[in-house]
């Protein structure tokens, strides 16, 4: 029985599946995966002589507003293009057959565009951005063409991208929720195009072992969870995603 066979015949047995989603789960869309909040930016690029985590972080956004989105602009030409990719699309045709619960680390919210309806998106998301003073939300597609920094249309101050900087906690309503899912088990847990390096990653994921999940790890780097696996799949997520689904699926017709 070869790693495909063994996951399908895993899957046929499991009803709570775990996503646990990376930079790499969108690098077959364009978004490169560099080191980052969710890939949307290079740690060797630098601007005004500042370094990205100098950049990037709390501190800065509300010092310097400016210059985090000049940053972001420079950065993410491609946000506006892409498109979620065939791996996005089936994680969320799985939840016509298993309850499905997917934590991502990236912020470009291509799991809720492709369909997936149960979705914690742990570092936020560059979808929506949030008033730094009233704390009012709204949409945005395209961060390429926005005026810097934008303004709060319901009372003129500064907004920023809805997402965790660094030197910034995580969300914590967003955290109480992944534990609520944590509490309730998972049969599988699928670990994606994620370099594990986090607590909040790795400290979940080593529960599920030892509560006996079965774990699949997708990623062409060997990562800190990988002895953790009980496949480790080195290849990309999509090409991994849909040879698992097409053998599941030949399997229940």
């Amino acid at each position: 029985m070869n790693d495909i066979e063994t996951i399908v015949k895993t899957l046929q047995k499991s009803k709570r599946i775990l996503f646990v989603t990376g930079a790499g789960m969108s690098a077959d869309s364009g978004i490169p995966t560099y080191r980052g909040v969710g890939g949307l930016y290079n740690n060797d690029k630098l601007l005004e002589g500042k370094t990205i985590e100098e950049i990037m972080s709390g501190e800065m956004i509300r010092s310097n507003p400016r210059l985090v989105w000049e940053c972001l602009q420079k950065n993410s030409a491609f946000f506006g293009e892409a498109l979620p990719n065939r791996g996005h699309e089936i994680i969320a045709e799985m939840e016509k057959y298993f309850t499905v619960c997917v934590c991502t680390q990236n912020v470009d919210g291509f799991h809720s565009i492709a369909g997936s309806t149960n979705v914690i998106e742990l570092h936020g998301t560059m979808r929506v951005l949030r008033c730094m003073n009233c704390d009012y939300r709204s949409n945005v597609i395209d961060i390429a063409n926005l005026s810097i920094p934008p303004k709060c249309e319901k009372c003129k101050k500064i907004m920023r991208p809805d997402v965790v900087f660094f030197n910034e906690m995580l969300c914590y309503k967003k955290m109480s929720a992944f534990g609520e899912e944590m509490a309730c088990g998972f049969d599988m847990v699928f670990v994606i195009g994620t370099s594990s390096r986090f607590v909040y990653i790795v400290s979940p994921i080593y529960k599920l072992y030892e509560q006996q999940a079965f774990i699949t790890e997708i990623n062409p780097e060997v990562t800190d969870v990988s002895d953790l696996a009980n496949v480790h799949l080195k290849s990309g997520a999509s090409k991994s995603l849909q040879d698992i689904w097409e053998a599941y699926l030949h399997k229940i017709v």
